[in-house]
């Protein structure tokens, strides 16, 4: 509540009350029991309390860091596989991720579209 300045709590609060005591005087006009107008009173205190208890007890909301380059090494242990050469590369055919088998066979410096095939191995799965 530190953010919202204080004369704003004190009119919001005046507001607030004085719509209950015009609710109150509207419901004792139109029923004219005091045990109306009072159950009345008891629920609206019910739900204030209720609503200032929530209202102290926000969470804070955790921060979430976002990196700018994702994180490989998963990728990486999963696609480790002896004998078998895995590059994945991303929507503008550029290569994110490769194992050491096709870093052995191809380098790394192009995705598999670009490679010359004439200097690795021939093998088509």
């Amino acid at each position: 509540m530190g953010d919202v300045p204080r004369s704003r709590r004190l009119l919001d609060g005046l507001a607030v009350t004085l719509a209950v005591l015009v609710s109150m005087a509207l419901i004792q006009f139109a029923t004219g029991e005091p045990t109306v107008t009072l159950a009345f009173l008891g629920g609206l205190t019910v739900l204030g309390l209720i609503t200032y208890a929530a209202s102290r007890h926000r969470p804070v909301p955790a921060v979430q860091q976002v990196s700018d380059t994702p994180d490989w090494s998963v990728t990486v242990a999963a696609i480790e596989q002896p004998g078998q050469a895995i590059a994945i590369t991303d929507r503008a055919n550029r290569l994110v991720c490769a194992n050491s088998a096709f870093e052995g066979w191809f380098g790394s410096l192009h995705a598999p579209p670009k490679l010359a095939i004439e200097d690795g191995p021939r093998c088509l799965a």
